[in-house]
């Protein structure tokens, strides 16, 4: 899709740049980094501050900022509202917006989509050799089969509590 220059005339270009410094005030950024031309961030290189003297169609600015950078048309965000990522496409005083019209909120949006949550470990790592070293713990008899247990239930109960923790340990570290 084309995208439509954002300024037609000079009066566009300088309307533009004032919205980008009140935009800016308060934050570290600096207001001429909202300024593309040609598609390319404006660096200052060719004398500190943009003279618009060339056709406005070639200037772009940043539409909004989001986590401290700015948000250009055509970049990629995306919207915890909307559990999706976007391009956008139009900024107004509701929020960005994509070419299907879904918007976002500003302060639901972020530069990627959150990483998913880890798994928590498995408790007992594998469970063969723990039912082998509770069988151990217990005597030799079949931990899993509810053999009921002989001798001190105390010693008992303590030989299970550190096969217990030995593999609690061991699927930490794996």
């Amino acid at each position: 899709m084309k995208l439509e220059p954002q300024c037609k005339t000079y009066p566009d270009l300088l309307r533009e740049m004032l919205r980008l410094h009140t935009m800016c005030e308060g934050t570290k950024l600096n207001p001429l980094a909202g300024l593309k031309v040609t598609g390319r961030v404006w660096t200052g290189a060719c004398g500190g501050t943009p003279a618009f003297n060339d056709k406005p169609e070639i200037y772009e600015f940043a539409l909004a900022t989001v986590q401290d950078r700015f948000v250009f048309r055509g970049d990629t965000l995306y919207s915890s509202a909307l559990e999706r990522t976007f391009i956008v496409f139009c900024a107004t005083e509701r929020g960005l917006w994509d070419a299907d019209d879904r918007g976002g909120i500003f302060n639901h949006l972020s530069w990627a989509a959150p990483k998913p949550e880890a798994k928590p470990a498995a408790l007992i790592s594998d469970n063969d050799e723990f039912q082998c070293d509770l069988a151990a713990a217990v005597g030799g008899k079949d931990f899993a089969t509810g053999v009921i247990l002989t001798g001190s239930q105390y010693d008992t109960f303590e030989r299970i509590l550190a096969v217990v923790k030995k593999h609690e340990q061991k699927a930490k570290t794996a």
